[in-house]
């Protein structure tokens, strides 16, 4: 006997003594009080209702009434699940309202799952008692009694608790504020106008009639009107121009004084935000020329600026030569760059450069302009295009006229005479003149045999520094020339700016190089355009050539290129394949999508925060083709991004900034804005898990046979991973979770094992 009344009073205490809730697995065991409606002058019964998906072991019952008018005579458990029990206790404290009653399982058989009656509450309602709803919830009641369901094994379950009324004669029932939306966001640019009102709907969802007035802090919010009779609609403006770049906050208040959940809030957030610029610049190229020796060119300028009202463009520009000096190498639009070149010490020859504009802000960051600088000789020299002409005769037959170029590659004026050393060449027309000069050759082949013949053209300049210059004429007699045929004649490529979209593939074209003669043909081709790749520049015979493109970043536009496929075997060497290229704007409006919009992030505390680039988090794309750009904005503190700025597609990666963090959870987010995309921003959710100990799989912050168990449930009987990373389960290190971990963590607890690794 006395061994069952120190049983009793330890539950008892234990209805006092709180326990943090556990997870409620399956459908959420739930507490209900049945409303019911009675007179001044008649008592009323309210049934309490339980479900519960698992044994308990007990349950704490705590409910308060909301008015002092009626009493609570007795709790009854006649008809209830917990009937059966033999300790119920009940504590009436009719001063407060208040009540605390529950169930003990000592002896008996626990109370199994299922829904039903648990208890019913009498209730004294006196004879002029005023009309009204009183309403039953449930309460914390001092020392510590809660709403708690205790499983067999201890654990607690918080249940949900569903409220009921007692409806005493015909009350009035009180209007109540509802509001849409329950908060408020705003979106202002710099140099932009002022963002979109929104609307505000304010109805009654109550009784009677609801004259609501609203209130606010902040001079950039207005609300008009800003009083009224439910149901309403009031106008929301939130002035951002003259606002510095920042967060802004305010609240609108709405308030009844018939309602009865008088006053509500909405929330107002006002984000000012600076766009980020466009890097545009004139002119798009830059070509200048001097003379060898003689003075530098001109200085040239390259304007630098932004069309993006309120932005801030900081650019920087570099290069590569020598010949070129730029200044200033920085700034801040608008402004310009001096270009100034020298020449001093430069043979002869073209030379090139590009000028790289760059702000890692910019939305087009960077941007090149090419710059070319020819210097030629003070002096004419003499040059031949080309070196060797290549000449298919079909045997028995004169070949078809050739031609050469005759050109200066100096200063001053240049004649020359050319002449031909054997019979094969009949004329050379014109043999004499003046550079740039285009030569015509025609030759007598018809009494050739089957095979290769030379001839030479030697060309002459008196003021040449290099005079003479000799043309080869190579001559291959054939019974089957090679004949040069492209399939398709033309290639047209269309490319989006920026993007292609998301399941977009690279456009690829192929082309045929057709040899429709007989004799064997060695081709080799070649174009001029950065942006088209091209993948094979020779081969024999019948070969398909594949066309790329390398046109990210080109703007809205369309280029040409030429691809010249040659052939010396070939009778009609050259052929040309023109290709167009046509750069297009997105048609449809960007769509911002952000993978991974909810990503944890597990840190050991011992070593705490700061370990360095953590690499991508999510991923920014547009879901449509075209251009997109995307900036970031957070007030994390354990967390730097570093990817805040860019044009889709982009990864966004991140590092954990320094800090003391201890163990648990540390929820944050940011936002990925788009000035053009339809539905911006889109937020990116974060979890910093700090975890201390390796051996604690189940992550409770602290090392027992529990840890164990959940080690061997994981390796063979399906349990989950270890928590909030898989290496906590690592006991001794060696990158692998497996039975010597579980055993490790029995020698550590029991037999003076060392501890596990990696821990403080």
């Amino acid at each position: 006997m006395l061994y069952r009344m120190c049983c009793i009073a330890a539950v008892v205490v234990s209805l006092a003594v709180p326990v943090f809730g556990q997870d409620d697995p399956g459908a959420p065991d739930t507490v209900s009080i049945v409303s019911a409606e009675t007179v001044p002058g008649q008592n009323v019964a309210l049934a309490v209702n339980m479900y519960n998906d698992e044994l308990l072991g007990a349950i704490t019952i705590p409910l308060h009434w909301s008015s002092p008018d009626i009493t609570l005579d007795s709790v009854s458990f006649v008809g209830s699940r917990i009937a059966y029990l033999g300790n119920k206790p009940v504590t009436i404290y009719n001063a407060s309202q208040n009540v605390v009653f529950g169930g003990i399982v000592i002896m008996e058989e626990y109370i199994p799952a299922g829904s039903g009656l648990i208890a019913t509450l009498y209730f004294n309602v006196p004879t002029g008692t005023p009309d009204q709803n009183v309403t039953i919830d449930s309460v914390s009641i001092p020392p510590a009694a809660y709403l708690v369901l205790t499983q067999t094994n201890s654990a607690d379950i918080l249940p949900q608790m569903v409220p009921g009324k007692i409806k005493i004669g015909n009350p009035v029932e009180p209007s109540h504020i509802t509001l849409s939306p329950t908060t408020m966001f705003f979106e202002g640019k710099v140099g932009f106008p002022d963002p979109a009102a929104q609307n505000l709907n304010i109805t009654n969802t109550g009784g009677g009639t609801m004259v609501w007035s609203t209130s606010h802090s902040q001079s950039w919010l207005t609300v008009s009107p800003p009083n009224g009779t439910a149901p309403s609609i009031t106008s929301i403006r939130a002035a951002s121009s003259g606002l510095p770049v920042g967060t802004y906050y305010d609240t609108i208040v709405v308030s009844s004084s018939g309602a009865d959940n008088s006053p509500q809030v909405v929330p107002v957030t006002l984000h000012v935000i600076t766009m980020p610029p466009t890097i545009r610049f004139s002119p798009s190229q830059i070509a200048v020329s001097a003379v060898q020796g003689g003075s530098n060119p001109a200085d040239r300028k390259l304007a630098i600026w932004t069309d993006v009202p309120g932005s801030i463009l900081s650019w920087t520009v570099s290069h590569s030569s020598t010949w070129l000096t730029l200044s200033p190498m920085a700034g801040a639009p608008p402004d310009s760059v001096t270009l100034q070149f020298d020449i001093t010490g430069l043979p002869f020859g073209a030379y090139a450069d590009t000028i790289v504009i760059s702000d890692p802000t910019a939305t087009n960051n960077p941007q090149k302009v090419p710059v070319s600088l020819q210097v030629v000789s003070n002096l004419p020299v003499l040059k031949l295009d080309p070196h060797v002409l290549y000449v298919v005769v079909p045997y028995g037959t004169n070949a078809a006229p050739k031609t050469f170029q005759v050109l200066n590659d100096g200063e001053g004026a240049l004649t020359y005479e050319a002449t031909e050393h054997t019979y094969l060449i009949t004329s050379m027309t014109p043999s004499t003149g003046t550079a740039p000069q285009e030569v015509t050759l025609e030759f007598y082949t018809e009494n050739l045999g089957l095979g290769e013949y030379i001839d030479t053209v030697t060309v002459t300049s008196p003021e040449a520094l290099n005079s003479p210059q000799k043309l080869i004429v190579d001559f291959n007699v054939t019974n089957s020339p090679a004949t040069i045929a492209l399939f398709p004649t033309s290639v047209s490529f269309n490319y989006y700016e920026c993007w292609q979209g998301p399941n977009a593939f690279p456009p690829t074209k192929t082309f045929q190089v057709i040899n429709t003669g007989n004799d064997p043909m060695l081709w080799y081709l070649t174009h001029t355009a950065d942006w088209l790749v091209i993948s094979d520049t020779s081969g024999v015979d019948k070969s398909s050539i594949t066309l790329s493109l390398n046109a990210d970043g080109m703007p809205v536009g369309t280029y040409y290129d030429t691809i010249v496929v040659s052939s010396q075997q070939a009778i009609n060497s050259p052929r040309r394949l023109p290709v167009t290229l046509t750069v297009v704007p997105g048609s449809e409006q960007p769509v911002l999508k952000v993978k991974n919009t909810t990503v944890d992030i597990p840190v050991q505390e011992v070593f705490g925060v700061g370990l360095g680039e953590l690499g991508v988090v999510a991923q920014v794309s547009n879901l449509n083709p075209g251009c997109m750009d995307f900036w970031t904005e957070d007030n994390i503190p354990w967390l730097r991004i570093i990817d805040s700025v860019g044009s889709a597609p982009s990864p966004i990666r991140v590092v954990l900034e320094v800090g003391s963090y201890t163990y648990g959870v540390y929820p944050d987010s940011f936002l990925v804005y788009s000035s053009t995309a339809t539905n911006s921003p889109q937020q990116v959710k974060l979890n910093m898990l700090v975890w201390r100990y390796h051996g604690d799989p189940n992550w409770d912050n602290k090392i027992n046979i529990t840890d164990m168990v959940y080690i061997v449930s994981y390796l063979f009987r399906g349990g989950p991973l270890p928590r909030p990373t898989f290496i906590t389960g690592d006991c001794n290190c060696n990158g692998f979770v497996d039975i010597s971990d579980a055993v490790y963590i029995v020698n550590y607890l029991f037999r003076g094992g060392s501890a596990p690794c990696g821990n403080p």
